[in-house]
C-alpha cells in the first residue's frame, strides 16, 4: 500500500530525506542534541517525526546555534507534498 503522507515514526534515512539533509548531517544533529534521539522499536531505531519537528522549532525559538529550523521545515513540507509516495511494505489489494 502506498500513501502520500509520511509515517509517524521514521528511520534516519527517511527523516534525512524529509528534512532535505544528508543522512550524515541528520545523524550529526542527533549527536549534538539538536534533534532528539531515536526510539528503539524492535531492532530498529526510529524517530518520532513530530518530536523532531518540535525540537527544530524549539531550537529556533530559543536562539540555539543549531540547524536552520525554518529552512529544514520548508524542505520537509515541500517533500511531504510533492515527494514520492512512501510504501508501507504491504501489498495493494487486487
Amino acid at each position: 500500500m502506498s500513501r502520500a503522507y509520511p509515517p509517524d515514526f521514521c528511520t534516519a534515512a527517511t527523516m534525512a530525506y524529509m528534512l532535505d539533509l544528508a543522512e550524515s548531517t541528520f545523524n550529526a544533529y542527533v549527536a549534538n542534541g539538536h534533534i532528539p534521539p531515536a526510539t528503539p522499536v524492535g531492532k530498529k531505531r526510529l524517530w518520532n517525526r513530530m518530536k523532531v519537528l518540535e525540537a527544530l522549532d524549539a531550537s529556533q525559538n530559543q536562539g540555539r546555534d543549531g540547524p536552520a529550523a525554518e529552512d529544514i521545515r520548508r524542505g520537509f513540507n515541500a517533500k511531504s507534498k510533492t515527494g514520492p509516495k512512501i510504501n508501507s511494505g504491504q501489498s495493494e489489494p487486487a
